[in-house]
């Protein structure tokens, strides 16, 4: 009975994870960027996400995810979320294999990359929950480390499929249309392989990061991106030097505050792999982590995203891979055995506490957005609407609430019209004397 628990444990966790993320993003109501996004037919989401293009931002495929999954229903949305959460930590482990890849390794690993996601992911419900913020960076990392799998396989059986090449080019472009920041660092792991001649420079694995970087440049290049940017003039007039030293402090704090204790169980195993194993998986973890890092600190250039969890998950997952890497428990080694023994127990300990908190919040939240949704349901006959502040506010990450807008006095805001959209009203303010309750 052990013995078949240790050979199907990842299949258990990986069921168990998808059942508690499918049912937690369908009970998830619309908020924020959802509700404007919503009562869209695919015509009219793939001609918006266009329009994003040319006047927003470039980012064509995160935004079309985004609006798809605003307007299917909730229980569809809710097992795509449950599917691609999961594949994004079977992806992260395959990302994590070393030379030691016994199923124990793999057990423990696949547990840490669980326990890393829920605990330490920045902004956990803006990534993970918000429709909006899922299409955005849930959904197109998965599909960024599905195309770095694919770019690092060296099955000989898989040699001559020219096949293939199709799918990896197509994974290539829509990774590198992802973000403004990740394929950056996916590009710094791509070059490291190359440069310690793990990947063989063929055709079939440069057409595809061709791809990715045609991909990497349209969305630089577009005239969403550049408008946007006319937004923060100021910023965009100073010099390189004077963005850093305006935006360094900012993500310093965020990594200080959000990214801290995953980058302390970096440095532990990297210290301890250098002085006690003595062997060189720590160069591939380093080469991982410095990608992370790169991914987060290249935002300090830009006039958005500097120090917001949502745009440094790409490198938070950078991160965790380069963790995973470092996991051993098959040296002989009392010390360090102990010692990864005591991190996944806090771990583990600090995961049960912070998650079971989360849930309930986030079930508070969501009840609160929902009576809400209610009353306007009921009343939404009347000429213009003034509605109150939710009862509940989600206080920590795993609420949809948090860090994200709500409605306002001004009936122009985004918020507003975004409710108006989704029921159908004729306008909708926050009531006044709300504020101060």
């Amino acid at each position: 009975m052990q013995k078949l628990a240790k050979k199907h444990f990842i299949i258990l966790f990986s069921f168990l994870t998808f059942i508690l993320m499918s049912t937690w993003a369908t009970l998830t109501p619309k908020w924020a960027d959802d509700l404007c996004f919503s009562r869209k037919s695919f015509h009219e989401i793939i001609k918006s996400s266009c329009d994003d293009y040319l006047y927003w931002n470039g980012r064509f495929f995160g935004q079309t995810l985004s609006k798809i999954f605003s307007n299917i229903p909730s229980i569809i949305y809710g097992l795509i979320i449950g599917f691609t959460f999961t594949l994004l930590s079977l992806l992260i482990l395959k990302l994590s294999e070393s030379k030691n890849n016994t199923l124990k390794n793999n057990n423990i690993r696949y547990f840490f990359i669980l326990l890393s996601l829920f605990l330490f992911t920045p902004n956990f419900s803006q990534v993970f929950l918000w429709r909006s913020g899922t299409g955005n960076y849930l959904a197109l990392s998965t599909i960024t480390l599905l195309f770095l799998v694919m770019f690092l396989t060296n099955n000989p059986s898989l040699k001559n499929k020219s096949w293939l090449i199709i799918p990896s080019c197509i994974l290539g472009f829509v990774a590198g249309l992802s973000n403004e920041n990740t394929p950056g660092g996916i590009l710094i792991i791509i070059i490291f392989y190359l440069a310690i001649g793990k990947i063989k420079i063929n055709y079939q694995k440069m057409l595809p990061i061709f791809f990715m970087v045609v991909g990497y440049i349209i969305l630089l290049v577009s005239p969403g991106s550049r408008l946007r940017s006319l937004t923060h003039s100021d910023f965009m007039k100073m010099n390189i030097f004077k963005k850093i030293y305006t935006n360094l402090p900012i993500t310093n704090n965020f990594m200080m505050s959000q990214l801290y204790w995953i980058s302390i169980i970096f440095i532990v195993l990297c210290i301890t792999n250098i002085v006690i194993v003595k062997n060189k998986a720590y160069i591939t973890a380093l080469a991982y982590f410095v990608a992370g890092l790169a991914v987060i600190y290249v935002l300090n250039v830009s006039p958005e995203g500097s120090g917001e969890g949502r745009a440094c998950f790409g490198g938070f997952v950078l991160m965790v891979i380069a963790c995973s890497k470092l996991i051993d428990f098959d040296y002989n080694d009392k010390y360090l055995l102990s010692l990864q023994s005591i991190i996944l127990t806090i771990m583990t300990i600090l995961t049960f506490i912070n998650l079971t908190n989360g849930i309930i919040d986030s079930h508070k939240t969501n009840s609160a957005i929902n009576s809400r949704n209610e009353l306007i349901k009921q009343n939404k006959n009347h000429s213009d609407m003034e509605i109150k502040k939710l009862p509940y506010y989600g206080k920590g990450k795993y609420s949809i609430t948090y860090g994200l807008s709500d409605l306002r006095t001004d009936p122009n805001y985004f918020v507003n019209t975004g409710y108006e959209n989704e029921f159908h009203i004729n306008k909708v303010v926050l009531k006044n004397n709300s504020l101060n309750k």
